[in-house]
């Protein structure tokens, strides 16, 4: 409903009120539920100021009111324009207040009537009449809406202070409340008054409880809108560090003892623009260094701590070959994650990838700068690797043989039993096309206990051979191994389920098992495959001492190690599988998984601590000057291009020459509209002079792409070739410096788009087409 000519009201918060109407502002109740949302007045001539104060003109009916369906947010308003009345503290807006704050920029407007008012054949009572499309849509009336359930009504936050208007508040909370309870009512008002998102996020790490319990009386951000709060670009480990900073000086010296993970992600070979960030996404990247190499591998490395259990993805990258070698950016990792705080110790990978680092059984280390790092293996990969072994060779060791045609057998036993002591041993995971597929976890549950007592049973009855006993023995021996590896909890009765420590048992167990492989023997059609033999030994051998040396070392903080901490996480290549129902994700989905989850674990507290007020109202104040972090498009200009200008326009079909140039001044006319010399420029076909400009951009464009330029900043080291561009301008305040940066990003994003089929194909050659 439209609102009055005096006061007018917000709090309702039906359909009607969401949305602002002023041109290119995107508020609405959804994302900013604290703002009032204020319908238009009754008068209209008032209502005809204020359409053309928001650049709204369209909106005006042929009656001369606005449809309640439109309202402008307070934004908008001078603060003392809005006045708040009532137990419910319900704002209003006074007499004769007009939108004057944060309007779009002034110049021409095409006004929608004049679109779509084309002569349109309407029937009346059989009679044919020719009528305009805004007659007609007046004879028929709006639309019936559809009905909508009622959202219940969230409370309204306090309206936030400005800063100066603080300091008669902190002089009454000096006066009349304690000295802690004052600095804290300091603190969360210039959190209010800074909106520093942060100091937000250390204060959920100092105290996550009393957080959530302040965050809708005090107005704070909730926990999923500090989820947006991100860095422009993540693979870059740089850009990362400093959120990580947050994290780390929240934690305990305990939990700053950590592992680092390394896990390779196989992906289509797909490439991707993104807009926001002017970013090509899915070429070969480590570092933020990009090679003209579509990437076929995505590598993520995870932190996860040690002495407690959390987790935090920190770093990704793309490979386009195996064998690219990129130890130098894990050693950049280490270092930069111990100048932050952290403790690394172990650098977990996957035994069936290309080896990281070279090492050995007898030195299963390596040193960055002069700390010592453990290289382990992921025991339940691990586990599934010596069980895809088992299925092709059989296993020599301590003078006997385990075989898999016991299992086999035992199976074709008891497949038909309705009861039987390894139901989950079927037929599917007996196969070893299934096995290679299947999660590691699920692989090292199939050689159970279970199985080796089933095996002995059926060979006391005289149903299996002797070898059976043996291959009972063996599964026994790796899945007491695995437990120890595997270890979560100290309150255990079993021995192998224990956390690590200087146990007898558990470390006299450990060292046979380095003996046990380091003679084992893997056999085939009587012959001993050497090869298999040594990979599988030094793999687990590798693993057996690098837990003990790092138990060892850990000994004086905590006197045991839960070994499960020391697997591979798994929760960012879940994430991008679940975006695909078969085959591998892209490049961008796994890049998209590792950000949610980035975000998701940065904000994430183990423990309950104390917040110091006094440090957090420093950083508090020592923030408030620097004000708000730049735009990630901004490129130092006037006129940064922003995404909103690829949704405005109808992005040209057939990319030529006169296409784009003509997309090009279509874009300046929004943007330099005021300028009399330029109207008449701007709505004539492109001049020579200005097709022969987008030409040579083009060629620019073209060249780079060909030359093999860092995708990661393409667009600045474009900008740096052609600023000496020029043509024949109507004014000097034309937006060339715009066109430019706006031409590029087009031109990319529509190569990438042709290339999509070409990529899908199989053909991984990037094709680029000068514009006609």
């Amino acid at each position: 409903m439209a609102a009055e000519s005096g006061d007018v009201t917000s709090e309702s918060q039906g359909s009607r009120t969401r949305y602002c109407a002023v041109y290119d502002c995107t508020h609405k109740y959804k994302t900013h539920p604290q703002l009032a949302y204020f319908g238009f007045p009754s008068d209209k001539e008032r209502i005809k100021l204020w359409a053309e104060k928001i650049r709204r003109p369209d909106i005006i009916q042929a009656d001369g009111r606005v449809s309640g369906y439109y309202r402008v947010c307070e934004v908008h308003f001078n603060p003392r324009h809005v006045n708040a009345t009532g137990k419910r503290q319900r704002r209003r807006l006074q007499k004769r207040a007009v939108p004057m704050l944060r309007l779009p920029h002034p110049g021409p407007y095409v006004h929608v009537a004049d679109l779509i008012a084309v002569p349109t054949k309407f029937q009346v009572k059989g009679k044919t009449l020719v009528k305009s499309t805004l007659e007609v849509c007046e004879y028929v009336g709006e639309a019936p809406k559809q009905k909508t359930k009622k959202k219940q009504k969230v409370p309204q936050p306090p309206k936030l202070v400005s800063l100066p208007a603080l300091e008669g508040l902190f002089s009454d909370c000096d006066r009349h409340l304690a000295p802690n309870t004052a600095e804290f009512v300091k603190l969360v008002a210039r959190m209010q008054a800074v909106q520093d998102n942060d100091i937000c996020i250390e204060f959920l790490h100092s105290n996550p409880q009393a957080y959530r319990l302040l965050q809708d009386s005090l107005g704070l951000p909730s926990v999923r809108a500090l989820h947006r709060h991100c860095a422009p670009q993540l693979p870059d480990f740089n850009t990362a560090v400093e959120l990580l900073k947050t994290r780390a000086d929240q934690m305990t010296e305990l939990e700053k003892h950590c592992t680092l993970s390394v896990q390779f992600l196989d992906a289509r070979e797909l490439l991707y623009y993104n807009i926001t960030f002017d970013r090509i996404v899915g070429l070969h990247e480590v570092d933020g260094i990009q090679r003209p190499l579509v990437a076929t591998r995505g590598v993520v490395v995870t932190a996860r701590g040690l002495l407690k259990n959390w987790t935090q993805p920190v770093a990704l990258c793309y490979l386009a070959k195996d064998d690219e070698p990129f130890n130098p950016w894990i050693d950049k990792i280490i270092n930069r994650l111990h100048t932050i705080g952290l403790k690394v110790h172990a650098l977990v990978c996957d035994p069936t990838t290309p080896a990281i680092r070279e090492v050995s059984p007898e030195q299963p280390f390596f040193f960055v700068g002069d700390t010592k790092i453990y290289l382990l293996y992921d025991p339940p990969r691990l586990m599934k690797k010596l069980l895809c072994e088992f299925m092709v060779y059989d296993f020599h060791f301590d003078k006997t043989i385990a075989k898999w045609s016991d299992i086999l057998l035992y199976r074709k036993i008891e497949r038909n039993k309705a009861l039987t002591l390894t139901p989950s041993l079927t037929d599917a995971s007996m196969k070893s096309l299934t096995m290679h597929v299947i999660k590691p976890q699920r692989a090292a549950h199939l050689l159970s206990p279970a199985l080796a007592t089933a095996l002995t049973d059926r060979a006391e009855q005289g149903h299996l051979s002797d070898s059976a006993r043996a291959t009972a023995n063996f599964i026994i021996k790796i899945n007491n191994l695995y437990d120890l590896l595997n270890s979560t909890t100290m309150k255990t009765s079993s021995e192998f389920k224990k956390g690590l420590s200087q146990d007898s048992n558990q470390v006299g167990f450990l060292t046979y098992m380095k003996t046990f492989f380091k003679t084992l023997k893997l056999e085939q059609s009587s012959f001993f495959d050497k090869v298999a033999t040594k990979k599988l030994s030094d793999s687990w051998r590798v693993t057996i001492e690098a837990v003990l040396a790092l138990q060892k070392d850990l000994q004086p903080v905590r006197p045991y190690l839960l070994t499960r901490n020391l697997h591979l996480d798994d929760s960012v290549a879940e994430k991008a599988r679940l975006t695909v129902r078969s085959g591998f994700p892209s490049c961008q989905q796994i890049f998209s998984a590792f950000k949610k989850r980035f975000f998701h674990e940065m904000l994430q507290s183990s423990e309950t601590r104390s917040v110091d007020l006094n440090d957090l109202l420093a950083r508090v104040v020592g923030g408030a000057a620097n004000g708000h972090q730049s735009d990630p498009m901004e490129i130092h200009d006037d006129i940064p291009v922003r995404p909103t200008d690829y949704r405005h326009l109808q992005l040209p079909k057939t990319y030529s020459l006169m296409s784009v140039a003509k997309h090009l001044l279509r874009a300046a006319s929004r943007i330099h509209g005021n300028c009399a010399l330029s109207v008449e420029y701007l709505n004539a076909p492109p001049e020579p002079d200005f097709l022969q400009l987008v030409e040579n951009l083009d060629e620019t464009l073209t060249s780079a792409l060909r030359e093999g330029v860092g995708a990661s900043r393409l667009l600045r080291e474009l900008l740096l070739d052609v600023h000496v561009l020029d043509c024949a301008l109507p004014c000097a305040c034309f937006p060339l410096d715009y066109l430019k940066r706006l031409f590029f990003r087009l031109r990319l994003y529509g190569i990438l788009r042709h290339n999509q089929k070409h990529f899908k194909s199989g053909d991984t050659d990037l094709q680029i087409n000068n514009l006609e």
